[in-house]
């Protein structure tokens, strides 16, 4: 079949091909570009963010209990009042990160899963403070 074609039309159909697979190719990556830029976008402006704000969230709680914890070194010292003074600035300073952190993560967008989770740890997060709340009256009534 091919040997009827004149070498000028076998050319033309060779360059018609390969322009073809040229421009099948540019498409397949331009299309992978911008699939990876929306994703790089996400990353960036979603998921980082999130995991930031979360990572402060988690630093200020660690601060706050390691605050609580050290009261105990001076539970049995009248004279640690300055200690105590210590403890809640230290306190005072984890918990304005933690505000810090929750202002950085709550407002970003999530997904089901993340919400559905969210919700749950709102839940544990009230009565965690509740119990730090109880703690932190505590200290001060040493003072």
């Amino acid at each position: 079949m091919l040997t009827s074609i004149t070498v000028k039309a076998k050319l033309t159909l060779l360059i018609v091909i390969a322009l073809a697979a040229l421009l099948g190719t540019g498409l397949a990556g331009w299309l992978g570009i911008r699939g990876t830029t929306t994703s790089i976008n996400d990353i960036g402006n979603l998921s980082l963010p999130s995991v930031q704000g979360l990572m402060i969230i988690n630093e200020g709680q660690t601060a706050v209990r390691s605050a609580n914890r050290w009261t105990l070194t001076w539970e049995n010292d009248y004279k640690a009042q300055a200690n105590f003074e210590r403890v809640i600035k230290a306190r005072d300073a984890a918990w304005k990160n933690i505000d810090a952190g929750w202002k950085i993560y709550e407002p970003l967008p999530q997904m089901p899963e993340e919400a559905a989770l969210w919700q749950q740890f709102l839940k544990e997060w009230d009565a965690w403070k509740a119990v730090d709340r109880e703690k932190h009256h505590r200290i001060a009534r040493r003072m």
